[in-house]
C-alpha cells in the first residue's frame, strides 16, 4: 500500500516536471492551434506515465469494487471508460470512479447498519437485565 502511494507520487511528480518544462511554450502559444500542438507533444511525452498512474487508480477501484461484489461497467461504455492517448489503454473516468466509490460507501453503511440493528436489541436486553438485577 505504501509502495503504491510512493509510486503514484513519483509518477505525478514526473508528470509535473515535464509540464513545468513545457510551461514556457504553453504561455508563448499565440493561437489555439499552437497550444493544441504543444499539448499533443506534452501528452506524447507523458503517455506512459499517465497510463501507469491511471492503471494504478483503476486497479485500486477494481479491488475495492470486487471486495464488495460490485461489477465494473463494460468497456464499451464511453461514459465510464476512456482511452488514454498514445497508449491504447483504457481507464475509468472520474465519473465512474465517483459512482463506484459512492456505491461502496452505501454498501459499507448498509453493512454496519445491519450489525447495529442486530446488536442494539441484544445490548438493550442485557442492560435491562443488569438494571433489574441491581435493583
Amino acid at each position: 500500500m505504501l509502495s503504491d502511494w510512493k509510486k503514484r507520487r513519483r509518477l505525478q511528480r514526473e508528470i509535473d516536471e515535464i509540464y513545468e518544462s513545457h510551461k514556457r511554450e504553453f504561455n508563448a502559444a499565440k493561437t489555439e492551434d499552437d497550444h493544441h500542438i504543444i499539448y499533443q507533444i506534452f501528452e506524447q511525452e507523458t503517455a506512459e506515465l499517465t497510463r501507469e498512474l491511471e492503471r494504478m487508480t483503476t486497479l485500486r477501484v477494481r479491488r475495492k469494487a470486487a471486495r464488495f461484489g460490485l461489477r465494473l461497467p463494460p468497456f464499451d461504455d464511453n461514459e465510464s471508460w476512456y482511452e488514454i492517448p498514445y497508449t491504447g489503454s483504457m481507464a475509468l473516468t472520474d465519473w465512474a470512479i465517483a459512482k463506484i466509490n459512492r456505491e461502496v460507501s452505501d454498501l459499507r453503511f448498509a453493512y454496519w447498519k445491519r450489525w447495529i440493528e442486530l446488536l442494539v436489541p441484544i445490548l438493550s436486553l442485557i442492560i435491562a437485565i443488569i438494571a433489574l438485577a441491581k435493583s
